[in-house]
């Protein structure tokens, strides 16, 4: 810009030098006149180029910014940074033109009124071409401000989807919590599933052991009169009538009494073991001065049971229950004298002590 400048002012210095040693005092007026409107058409150019300059310089910083702020949109820059370049070597070769006019200018040693006219054209030419390159340079920054715009919308965008990538990291570390926190649960209830588990099989082989220390004990005995079996995770032992009772009496005979002798034996292994006695008879009618239905007969003779096993044979009293079923359930028909001779029994249900498996499923 400053070597246009001196160009501009030493050819119009060299012009008019050269111009007011052959000319009359009229045409040096005219000259000098001429070289005033000159001086103010340089001037008005070089403010040109300065205002261009600077406008080129104030592009230059901006793209530069934008190359750092839009590293990541290089490729859509790529043509922008095209024109800069092409838009920087336009500059320097309008300068390194300037530079060679000012070089002709310098070994000039006459000029006319043609070649002045030729030089008004060029320096015309070369004012139009820095306003086209304004428009240009004017172009780009729109270009520039557009896709500034685009990118502010972009990284907008992006923030937005951070947020919500924020929220669903959120989301999923408060699930992992939850699942963490039910897989925790579900491990401690596993565990107490198999410590119930494990009771529930102690509990069974207790029972197991139970049931076939007292087929040993009992041993001998007929099918009719006495039977041992499992059902539901408890031991039945079934006594009939006849190995008991006389009929219509509670009182236990002798034969009853080495049986449950046998049968107390053995339950005093096993502490931890409850006892229900139910009596039961058929459906025949009985009302005596002692007994005024079934059901009564079926509680005292189930009480009379209970009283064998606690006072003569030391069963503790909080472990054993009487009970009376009357002949609501029956094990036969109570149309045959065989079934109602089958109803006519009473049964020792021996259960196992569940505090501990209702306490873990309490849990």
């Amino acid at each position: 810009m400053v070597k246009v400048q001196k160009l501009t002012v030493l050819m119009m210095l060299g012009i008019f030098m050269l111009t007011s040693a052959c000319v009359s005092k009229k045409k040096y007026e005219s000259a000098t006149k001429g070289k005033t409107a000159a001086e103010a058409k340089s001037r008005k150019i070089s403010g040109q180029l300065a205002s261009a300059n600077a406008r080129v310089s104030e592009l230059e910083k901006q793209v530069t910014m934008l190359e750092k702020d839009l590293a990541a949109l290089e490729a859509r820059m790529k043509d922008c940074e095209e024109d800069r370049k092409k838009l920087k070597s336009d500059l320097s070769t309008m300068r390194s033109k300037g530079s060679n006019i000012y070089k002709e200018l310098k070994n000039l040693k006459v000029t006319s009124s043609s070649e002045r006219e030729r030089l008004d054209a060029a320096l015309k030419k070369k004012s139009e071409e820095l306003d086209a390159r304004e428009k240009s340079i004017s172009e780009l920054l729109d270009k520039l401000e557009s896709r500034e715009k685009k990118l502010a919308e972009l990284q907008s965008e992006l923030d937005a989807r951070e947020r919500k990538m924020s929220d669903l990291q959120d989301q999923i570390a408060a699930r992992e919590k939850a699942s963490n926190e039910l897989k925790s649960e579900l491990d401690e209830r596993e565990k107490r599933i198999q410590e119930l588990q494990s009771r529930i099989d102690a509990r069974d082989k207790a029972m197991n052991d139970l049931r076939n220390n007292l087929l040993n004990a009992l041993k001998g005995y007929e099918e009719d009169d006495l039977t041992v079996e499992m059902r539901n995770g408890k031991v039945y032992i079934a006594i009939s009538e006849k190995m008991l009772f006389k009929s219509a009496s509670a009182n236990v005979e002798q034969a009853g009494k080495d049986a449950l002798s046998k049968v107390a034996t053995v339950l005093n292994k096993y502490p931890d073991m409850d006892l229900i006695i139910e009596g039961h008879t058929d459906s025949l009618p009985i009302k005596t001065a002692q007994f005024a239905d079934n059901w009564d007969l079926s509680v005292i003779r189930a009480t009379s049971v209970v009283r064998i096993l606690t006072v003569d044979y030391g069963m503790s009293s909080e472990r054993v229950m009487p009970a009376g079923r009357g002949e609501f359930f029956p094990k036969a028909t109570n149309k045959t004298p065989e079934g109602r001779a089958k109803n006519r029994r009473t049964e020792i249900i021996i259960a196992p002590k569940l505090d501990a498996i209702e306490e873990m499923l309490k849990k």
